[in-house]
């Protein structure tokens, strides 16, 4: 009998070590998750910055900001709002 609880405590043991290598892990996804995510808005707002600064450059050029509209999938609104901004 004692052989049996002996051979459980161990087995306890093992469960309880792995159960904190899994959170360890889990925590480690998570902080990983939170830093993709914030690269991911971060790239998203440099695309945003440089698709701006192309519309002004061209807006500049002479290009009508209809055809600009049209190019880049956004209202004439918003090429005006763009290219009157900086």
């Amino acid at each position: 009998m004692s052989r049996t609880i002996d051979a459980l405590k161990l087995i306890v043991e093992e469960l309880d070590e792995h159960s904190c290598r899994l959170n360890n892990v889990e925590v480690k996804q998570n902080t990983s998750k939170k830093i993709i995510d914030h690269q991911a808005r971060d790239i998203e707002s440099l695309r945003v910055k440089i698709r701006d600064l192309e519309i002004r450059e061209k807006a500049r050029t002479g290009i009508r900001k209809k055809v600009l509209a049209e190019e880049y999938g956004l209202s004439p609104g918003r090429i005006t709002q763009i290219t009157n901004s900086h």
